[in-house]
């Protein structure tokens, strides 16, 4: 009974731990993504140099219509 208990504060303080690193780290991941996508944008090289090669244009989603549902019978 006691070996379980103490399995179990053990187990609990080692996830608790675990969920605050991975916080953490998902954290300083989105405070860096901005950085590490300006970073790793393709150089064209040319005679006259390497050049920013153009971004492509964002995808954009549209939202189809709503699907309308009618009660079958008589209206």
């Amino acid at each position: 009974m006691l070996l379980r208990l103490l399995e179990s504060l053990l187990l609990g303080l080692l996830e608790s731990v675990l969920l605050g690193l991975t916080e953490s780290t998902l954290l300083s991941l989105s405070e860096s993504v901005p950085t590490l996508v300006h970073a790793a944008r393709p150089t064209q090289f040319s005679a006259a140099g390497p050049s920013q090669v153009r971004a492509a244009e964002p995808i954009r989603l549209r939202v189809a219509e709503p699907i309308r549902i009618r009660a079958a019978g008589p209206t």
